[in-house]
């Protein structure tokens, strides 16, 4: 069975505010039994710049779904490259990239193409946090917004380094970029260019030029959906 009811929360803002986030949590019964859930929610001002910071268009921007073979919804993910909860960031799972033993630069990391109305002049703004426990293992990282035309790679390649310049704290990078003629699509992609281990947390892509990103979720991550384990324990049989 489902339902579906209408409901509303006010959000308090100011003039001088672009963007506010939160979480609401909303009782739910199902069957005679009640639980919590957490929505979160983001709101922006229109204005000069206030369309421009927007919902995160990233999917899985927490590296949550992840099944046993740490494999993440709509993240492509490469070699010695696995989800990481012992290195959080605000809360959020992170992911690691551990290479070692590497003679060639191989670009290690993670990425996700966004293709939805993405055309010629679009500006796109995208953010990471990273971190490291010995800065002098890394060569080099970087994030990029690479434009494509379907399987085709355009030029220019968005880029900005990545490598943290502290050991044993989280710092956020970002790049912004406008889409060259014949864009359909954008990847968003970060990694470690050689050797070295580093983490990776909070990836953002939203639309417009953001010079001062704040974490959001996708939406459509925090959508709630019983599982098959809910029944399970729910169950009187």
């Amino acid at each position: 069975p489902s339902a579906t009811a209408q409901g509303s929360f006010r959000v308090n803002v100011t003039s001088a505010l672009l963007q506010k986030h939160g979480t609401l949590t909303i009782p739910v019964t199902v069957e005679g039994k009640t639980f919590n859930k957490v929505f979160s929610w983001s709101v922006s001002l229109e204005g000069t710049d206030g369309a421009n910071y927007s919902e995160n268009l990233l999917a899985d921007a927490e590296f949550r779904g992840m099944a046993a073979t740490q494999k993440v919804a709509r993240w492509y993910k490469y070699t010695n490259v696995s989800v990481d909860n012992t290195h959080m960031m605000e809360g959020r799972n992170s992911m690691k990239s551990a290479q070692s033993g590497l003679t060639t630069d191989s670009y290690r990391g993670v990425s996700q193409a966004y293709e939805i109305d993405v055309k010629p002049g679009d500006v796109f703004t995208g953010s990471i946090w990273t971190y490291c426990e010995n800065i002098s293992d890394i060569k080099a990282a970087a994030l990029e917004l690479i434009p494509y035309n379907g399987s085709t790679r355009l030029d220019p390649t968005h880029r900005v380094s990545i490598r943290p310049t502290k050991v044993n704290e989280w710092q956020q990078f970002k790049i912004t970029g406008t889409m060259p003629a014949n864009t359909n699509r954008v990847v968003f992609n970060s990694y470690v260019t050689l050797n070295g281990t580093m983490w990776f947390s909070s990836p953002k892509l939203e639309r417009g030029s953001n010079p001062s990103p704040v974490w959001t979720p996708n939406p459509t991550d925090r959508i709630p959906v019983l599982s098959e384990e809910y029944y399970r324990s729910s169950s009187d049989t």
